[in-house]
């Protein structure tokens, strides 16, 4: 028979209460310590003037909206959603503001956003030292071990410290989390406001982590109430009550820090219904998921080999068993870390060669590492206090001579392609970006003169076709862009050296003016690479054309075609859809100048082909044109298909349409 478990504590031990103005010291002396290393690694970056691109330029163009307290959302994903919510980019657009705009200590506005990165780095240091002087019971040993922790992390990738780069971020507040976990699985509530606190984060910083705090949490809660003995009732008052009388105050922080965080997630949701929560519980990486030896192995590589997993299982094991209660709790959390992400890696990651994807989770780690050499410490047969100090000594010459600067991705063209865009004959000037040779450049660069442009308070830009999820909704064309009759076609393919008026050709890139003369009547459109003066005819949700034809992106594509003659006509279109699976279906109804006039079926079996529509006569616009509208039903992206990384929902392949009198037929 099990006996009846202890009475829960009223309050903290007077040990742990006297340890409490201990850890504040070290955690200070860690913050000013982190600041001191990432104001040294980014010394070089103050009188720099930098233009970014890439990913850098996508993020900071969501700063700018930050900067206006317009941002709900949070970075972009590479599968085609944003994440739930936009902390780490207040934090940037806070630090580009103060440093770069107000104080104008830097050049580089992108300066001004690694800073508040920086001093966002230190706080969360402050918080891992914490929590590891509270896990030793030592100030020394905890000192040491965050030391540990700096050098291990410096010595793998000292970007982990330094980086703007949103998989970077994670890396620090998963550890703060981790070590709050491990403080509740222990048994101990003292570090719920630390756990809140990192969680909003981490959640708001990317989706997945919406899965991995809950498997944590849980985990952490089970091991909570074993180890403090408190799975029942205490007497005639519920566990639930004695706790809210003993945390009460950081109870009611959490909770203000949790509402906090879900704030602009509902706004979001209310304000752009449905917002971006279905997407999350929509999407899948493949049918089957990865298999264990590739999701084991991707494991391993964040603990130094591909094939160190089951050594990692065994130690974790021994630890449990072997290390003293205190720090024991870590060992549970790095497990319950393991678990989460491996969850992860089995079911949602769609590609494990992809490192970066799980760069938060080398902290279980670095945090494993750092308990090794706090267990150590404890038992060496010397003083405590210098065998800490030579540890501290080590480790942070290993933090300096890995030190480096922020990683920032930038381009000098990028001002001066932006420069022309400024001196084009219309605005905003209407991009249709080449996507077949080398699309990740022009997009980097494109994405890198339209923050050139948002910056300056100017919209001299806009992406119409290949635009994607990487850009704000800002610079996306709109049909009255479109309308303005000034459209260039981007590429990066090798091409001869063009100088007729209006073509820009920089460092590999051409950007092209695209000609109107499709404007004139014809009977048949072709949209492929070879035919780009048919480009102005695709108004609205398209992709560039590729050798064969044009995808449609999104629900609604539009074309509008000139007539001649007002008279009854046969559509016909020369079209496919994107059918991943051999049982997928797909169709799209053709509404013409506001009227339905037909509907494209497509099947596996039955894809490519030619599907006609009729339009009579009284069809036509006022203008003479036809406004076709192909309204596709469920459009899907390669990347929710499990097929590849691209986020685009396709609809149709569209090569041609013709245009033939419906009396001929």
């Amino acid at each position: 028979m099990l006996a009846p478990p202890p009475v829960p504590r009223e309050g903290p031990s007077q040990a742990e209460t006297a340890i409490t103005p201990r850890a504040g010291a070290i955690a200070g002396a860690a913050f000013l310590g982190t600041l001191a290393l990432v104001l040294v690694a980014d010394r070089s970056l103050f009188d720099a003037s930098l233009h970014e691109v890439l990913d850098w330029a996508a993020n900071s163009l969501r700063v700018q909206e930050a900067r206006h307290l317009e941002l709900l959302t949070g970075n972009y994903s590479r599968v085609g959603f944003h994440h739930p919510g936009p902390a780490f980019l207040y934090v940037l657009a806070a630090g580009e503001a103060l440093f770069h705009g107000w104080l104008g200590w830097v050049r580089s506005p992108v300066t001004g956003q690694a800073l508040a990165a920086g001093l966002l780095a230190a706080a969360w240091m402050a918080l891992v030292a914490r929590e590891l002087v509270r896990a030793t019971g030592s100030r020394a040993i905890g000192l040491a071990a965050s030391a540990a922790f700096l050098a291990i992390t410096s010595a793998r990738d000292v970007q982990y410290l330094v980086s703007i780069w949103f998989p970077y971020l994670y890396y620090l507040p998963f550890a703060v989390f981790t070590l709050a976990i491990a403080r509740l699985a222990s048994g101990r509530t003292d570090s719920l406001v630390p756990l809140c606190l990192s969680a909003s984060f981490l959640v708001h910083g990317h989706a997945s982590f919406i899965a991995i705090v809950a498997i944590m949490g849980t985990g952490a809660l089970v091991a909570h109430f074993f180890a403090a003995g408190e799975w029942r009732a205490a007497g005639t008052r519920p566990y639930a009550l004695l706790l809210w009388r003993r945390e009460r105050r950081a109870l009611i922080t959490c909770l203000a820090v949790i509402a906090l965080a879900l704030l602009p997630i509902a706004l979001d949701t209310v304000l752009h219904f449905p917002g971006e929560v279905p997407k999350y519980l929509g999407y899948r990486s493949g049918s089957a998921g990865n298999p264990w030896g590739p999701t084991l192995a991707f494991l391993s590589w964040f603990w130094g080999a591909e094939r160190v997993f089951p050594i990692l299982l065994a130690a974790l094991a021994t630890a449990l068993l072997a290390i003293p209660a205190t720090t024991r709790g870590i060992a549970i959390a790095i497990a319950l870390a393991t678990l989460a992400t491996g969850f992860y890696a089995k079911t949602a990651i769609d590609h494990l060669a992809l490192k970066y994807i799980g760069f938060y989770y080398f902290a279980a780690a670095a945090l494993f590492g750092s308990a090794l050499v706090a267990l150590a410490l404890r038992r060496l047969p010397v003083p405590q206090a210098a065998s800490c100090a030579v540890t501290v000594a080590v480790a942070l010459a290993i933090a300096l001579r890995h030190l480096a600067p922020s990683n920032v991705s930038h381009d000098e063209s990028v001002p001066l392609l932006a420069k022309a865009m400024r001196e084009a004959p219309a605005h905003p000037v209407a991009l249709d970006l080449d996507m077949g040779h080398d699309w990740q450049r022009l997009w980097g660069l494109v994405v890198g003169i339209g923050l050139e442009s948002t910056r300056a308070g100017e919209r001299s830009m806009c992406v119409n076709a290949n635009w994607h999820i990487l850009f704000t909704r800002r610079l996306r064309c709109t049909e009255e862009d479109l309308r303005s009759g000034y459209r260039m076609f981007a590429t990066t393919a090798p091409l001869a050296p063009d100088a007729r008026p209006g073509v820009l050709q920089r460092d590999g890139i051409t950007f092209r003016p695209i000609a109107l003369e499709a404007a004139r009547p014809a009977s048949e459109w072709l949209f492929t690479l070879a035919h780009p003066a048919n480009l102005p005819l695709l108004v609205a949700g398209w992709s560039g054309p590729e050798r064969d034809f044009t995808w449609s992106v999104g629900p609604v594509s539009i074309v509008e075609l000139p007539m001649d003659k007002r008279e009854a006509v046969r559509l016909t279109f020369v079209a496919g859809a994107y059918l991943p699976r051999e049982d997928s279906t797909q169709s799209a109804e053709v509404w013409v100048n506001g009227v339905a006039r037909g509907r494209l079926d497509f099947t596996a079996k039955a894809n490519h082909a030619a599907r006609s529509v009729d339009v009579p006569a009284d069809g036509l616009g006022a203008d003479g044109k036809l406004r076709i509208e192909l309204r596709v039903r469920a459009p899907l992206s390669p990347a929710a298909a499990g097929q590849s990384t691209d986020p685009r929902p396709l609809g149709l392949s569209l090569r041609a349409i013709s245009a033939q009198p419906a009396a001929t037929r």
